[in-house]
């Protein structure tokens, strides 16, 4: 997500040591002081599943959410993410909608987004069903203000 991942502005941090963080954690137990940051950008696993439960490119390289506790993950994350923004701080969402919809996602958040956008379609999986033909991709942006 981010340009240089060695740019000196920006800490990098993921629970996996094999992709070279600068902080090894995860994204409950954030080791920041609150109000640390102005921006974050967020960028979770959105794969709940694998085909036929082995692991993928996908989820090999972008993580896996747990299918019995992403909904209580996420929003555990996304509060947490939102203690270490500054009184002002924005936090920028990224998600791919291609397991679960980007709706079912926001819903889990006490706070709305001020705005979005889908950014074309990714070569997602195709959904079951759906007229849809591939998984979307969408940005949000989250800003703190003095009643947060």
């Amino acid at each position: 997500m981010w340009r240089d991942k060695h740019d000196p502005a920006a800490v990098f941090m993921d629970q996996r040591r094999e992709v070279h963080p600068d902080i090894v954690a995860v994204w409950a137990y954030l080791p920041f002081a609150s109000g640390t940051f102005q921006t974050v950008n967020w960028d979770p696993p959105h794969m709940v599943y694998t085909v036929e439960g082995k692991p993928s490119f996908m989820t090999e390289k972008f993580g896996l959410l747990q299918r019995e506790t992403w909904p209580r993950d996420l929003a555990l994350a996304f509060l947490e993410i939102w203690r270490v923004l500054k009184p002002t701080g924005v936090l920028l969402f990224k998600w791919n909608d291609n397991h679960i919809p980007a709706k079912k996602v926001l819903a889990l958040f006490p706070v709305q987004y001020k705005f979005g956008s889908i950014v074309g379609g990714s070569r997602g999986v195709r959904r079951r069903g759906s007229t849809q033909p591939r998984s979307q991709t969408w940005w949000f942006c989250f800003q703190k203000g003095d009643d947060t």
